[in-house]
């Protein structure tokens, strides 16, 4: 029903998000990249599991340590850009669940992504 309301859009995993703002050219690329982001996750049913309130300061994820969701929606905005991510169990916790997140459910983001730092292999760091 979600694919039905206007602006959603659909990738190839099944990810539903909408662009709220688009942010500028820096945007993550690689999973090893760091965002820096405010976020509230929700379930469908609104209960809040987690959050970063708009006021305070970002935090920084590796996207390596997101889930496949997060890690595919991030790449879909720049520094500076919003999004609302719907996030079906399968790019979610999946079967096991996650402290206080049922099983098989599908999970709302609303997500400010603030910094974006680019994974500098090795070799090209030196």
């Amino acid at each position: 029903a979600n694919k039905t309301k206007k602006d959603v859009q659909t990738t190839e995993s099944g990810l539903q998000y909408i662009v709220l703002e688009a942010g500028n050219e820096n945007k993550p690329v690689d999973n090893r990249d760091t965002v820096w982001v405010r976020y509230k996750g929700t379930t469908l049913d609104g209960e809040t599991f987690d959050e970063v309130a708009a006021d305070a300061d970002s935090v920084r994820f590796t996207l390596t340590r997101v889930v496949k969701g997060w890690q595919e929606g991030m790449k879909l905005i720049g520094e500076g850009g919003k999004i609302r991510l719907f996030v079906p169990s399968e790019l979610g916790y999946g079967e096991r669940g996650n402290q206080g997140i049922e099983p098989n459910s599908t999970l709302l983001f609303d997500i400010d992504l603030t910094r974006v730092s680019k994974f500098v292999p090795k070799e090209e760091a030196n």
